[in-house]
């Protein structure tokens, strides 16, 4: 008989339990409509949140919304009254064709203009860039480019 009793008690307690922790829940849905406790979770949290482990819940085009940390699927209701817009600026094409028309005269260049001769043409200015090719030890590579005729030569310093 004692066994039985036992058990009885043990699932009057857990009854018990239940409906605290339930009315507890109820209680603190209803508290605030910007912070709510979902059923069965474990922690308040505002709307496009998870309210089991507190991660940031994806936007899902379709169907259920996943967490990605602890793979709870939730509702729609989650994300409360929220509302996602966006919007897409274009370009037009006459402010794009004259960023390109002003980059044609600096891309004649390459880079700083210097006082070296062309092997090639004779001209006297070229334009450099440097570049570290080959190990941090060892110096870099600095390329030359003849302002007149585009010729491109190496230097390794």
């Amino acid at each position: 008989m004692e066994v039985s009793e036992n058990n009885s008690l043990n699932c009057t307690q857990k009854d018990n339990a239940k409906k605290e922790s339930i009315s507890f829940n109820q209680g603190n849905t209803q508290k605030s409509a910007r912070t709510a406790k979902m059923p069965n979770s474990a922690f308040n949290v505002p709307p496009g949140f998870c309210s089991d482990c507190g991660s940031i819940l994806p936007i899902s085009k379709q169907g259920p919304i996943v967490c990605y940390a602890c793979k709870r699927q939730w509702g729609p209701e989650v994300l409360g009254d929220m509302a996602i817009t966006y919007t897409i600026h274009m370009n037009s094409t006459n402010t794009y064709q004259t960023a390109k028309d002003s980059n044609d005269s600096e891309d004649e260049a390459e880079g700083p203009v210097i006082d070296r001769r062309c092997p090639q043409c004779q001209n006297d200015k070229m334009s450099y860039a440097t570049l570290q090719l080959r190990s941090a030890d060892e110096g870099q590579t600095v390329f030359y480019t003849c302002t007149k005729c585009k010729y491109k030569e190496t230097e390794n310093s």
